[in-house]
């Protein structure tokens, strides 16, 4: 899933079979190329993006983003523990299944690759490279945005960005289950689990 911030400046891939993956809304190899800065003078945040009060350490997350979900948290999320581990253009991503749908998933991913934040998201928006795009209440005290190149809300899709310094964003993107499209928000099952994220993180502080 981390292909639409490498696309949109590329985060997502949602499978439609497994080990196929499809260019989703969300996903770090699809936020918007278009995302650093206007120009080089420019600092960081920008594009209207908020500033990060109160930065966390995410080095372990960005080598290994699998470590962002704990065991407990991915069994209330009925995902398949550890995920899967893998690199993409923007930094790693991890992939957790969802046990009782092979094509739902949940990924994050960690985009210190592309060291600007949710200002990327932002700079998008004003670039007009995404189809949606929705600020969101700060996720435990920091900024959060719902974004996609594509909508596929519809179709259950959705991928939250989060900032958690000024440079260093991670992303979780969905793909929900067959059961639950057109009944939650993917969206906020994307908050849900990022504010899963921001606690894993705190506690390692």
């Amino acid at each position: 899933m981390t292909a639409l911030i490498a696309a949109v400046v590329a985060a997502g891939c949602v499978s439609s079979t497994e080990g196929s993956p499809l260019p989703s809304p969300g996903g770090a190899e699809n936020e918007p190329s278009a995302s650093a800065p206007s120009s080089s003078g420019d600092q960081l945040p920008y594009a209207g993006a908020p500033a990060v009060a109160d930065p966390l350490d995410t080095e372990l997350f960005q080598r290994d983003p699998c470590q962002a979900l704990a065991s407990d948290q991915a069994g209330t999320l009925e995902l398949r523990y550890p995920g899967t581990l893998r690199d993409s253009s923007l930094g790693k991503a991890c992939e957790f299944r969802v046990r009782a749908d092979r094509l739902a998933l949940v990924e994050i991913a960690s985009l210190d690759r592309n060291p600007y934040g949710v200002s990327a998201i932002y700079q998008a928006e004003k670039d007009g490279k995404l189809a949606f795009f929705e600020p969101l209440e700060p996720i435990g005290g920091y900024p959060a945005v719902a974004y996609g190149a594509l909508d596929e809300r519809d179709a259950g899709a959705c991928s939250v960005v989060i900032g958690t310094s000024d440079e260093i964003a991670f992303e979780v993107a969905l793909q929900q289950s067959a059961g639950n499209v057109g009944k939650k928000d993917p969206c906020e099952t994307g908050s849900m689990v990022a504010e899963m994220v921001l606690e894993t993180m705190k506690a390692a502080q």
